[in-house]
């Protein structure tokens, strides 16, 4: 019994590791003329906007570039967690 729970914890302190490597990462992605930037933290750093776009285009190309970033932080997410087991 007192193995799974020591295995519990180091899955833990594993977990709170990973999570203060992703914390530090940074996600970009652009979809028309909209560049977001996420944290592993999913965490919205920064919004760059370009010139010469319509509201409609915006909310679409805002849309697609976070679901692009958020794609991207759980790939790197599941690769670092495949490295931990």
């Amino acid at each position: 019994m007192f193995d799974n729970i020591k295995d519990l914890y180091n899955l833990r302190k594993q977990a709170a590791e990973l999570q203060n490597q992703l914390g530090s990462e940074k996600f970009t992605e652009t979809s028309g003329n909209v560049t977001l930037t996420l944290n592993g933290n999913q965490e919205l750093l920064e919004v760059k906007i370009t010139d010469g776009s319509d509201i409609k285009n915006l909310e679409t190309d805002f849309k697609n570039a976070y679901n692009k970033a958020q794609n991207k932080l759980k790939s790197a997410l599941a690769s670092k967690f495949q490295g931990m087991l």
